[in-house]
């Protein structure tokens, strides 16, 4: 949610699509709605898909997706039915079994109590009423209970697709991790901590997990992409990380062959 390919000379994986290139990959950052549902951003991620797959003449991608991504990718596989044209899923920080700060807004828009909400509001650009109604869809999507009950049982893995995970973890207190929280995260974080524990400031590590799971990284919810600009951690070297994600993945391709 809110993310985007590129602002001017800043992509969203920071840097990290020119490091791959220059390793010889071909790399294509996709573009989907930044404030929509899953089964809206799915379909515009399938289209991307299509036109990657008619421009380059490959068979499959590899889809290496952080956050919400991930959900829209999975939906992609199962809903959408495009097993054969994806051979791998690579997820990092995705709520796979929701996350509780969904749950949190949903309540406050019940309540009515959405000061912080009309803050952003006015920076999206959308009207009152078209807003709150996108965020309450939004964090439907993202509710544990939605995944729970609904997502989760319809939306079924493949067994033609590589389906490996990563969790960030982070703490809002100096040393209480090996990474400290970017503080625009740690309320979110404390109220993580204290409902399902640890966490990258958006998400608990629990909820992170899905198929391969490779373990804990020591980033928070936006180091675990390199942001804002080359990211916050002193412990997780973002660009590293993805390079080691591309190298796994042309393994895996090459026992499959």
């Amino acid at each position: 949610m809110l993310g985007f390919d590129q602002i001017g000379s800043f992509g969203y994986f920071y840097r990290v699509r020119r490091a791959l290139e220059n390793d010889g990959y071909r790399v294509y950052a996709s573009k989907v709605d930044p404030f929509n549902t899953v089964a809206i951003r799915a379909g515009q991620l399938d289209q991307f898909i299509e036109s990657v797959l008619a421009k380059t003449g490959a068979d499959k991608v590899h889809i290496i997706a952080h956050s919400m991504g991930g959900l829209d990718a999975r939906y992609v596989i199962s809903q959408l039915k495009k097993e054969s044209s994806i051979a791998s899923l690579s997820m990092i920080g995705t709520p796979n079994y929701g996350t509780l700060i969904a749950d949190k807004v949903l309540e406050e828009l019940d309540s009515r109590k959405y000061h912080c909400l009309l803050i952003l509001q006015k920076l999206v650009g959308i009207g009152e009423s078209r807003f709150m109604q996108k965020v309450r869809e939004v964090a439907r999507d993202l509710s544990v209970g939605w995944i729970k009950n609904r997502f989760n049982p319809a939306v079924r893995d493949s067994d033609q697709v590589f389906y490996q995970s990563w969790a960030g973890i982070s703490s809002p207190f100096i040393g209480g991790s090996e990474d400290w929280m970017l503080p625009v995260l740690q309320p979110l974080s404390l109220l993580l901590q204290s409902w399902t524990g640890d966490n990258d400031g958006l998400v608990s590590v629990a909820s992170q997990k899905w198929g391969k799971f490779n373990g804990t990284i020591p980033a928070d919810h936006l180091d675990e992409v390199g942001q804002p600009f080359g990211g916050s951690s002193y412990t997780f070297h973002h660009i590293k990380f993805y390079r080691h994600i591309a190298s796994t993945l042309r393994k895996v391709e090459a026992m499959s062959r």
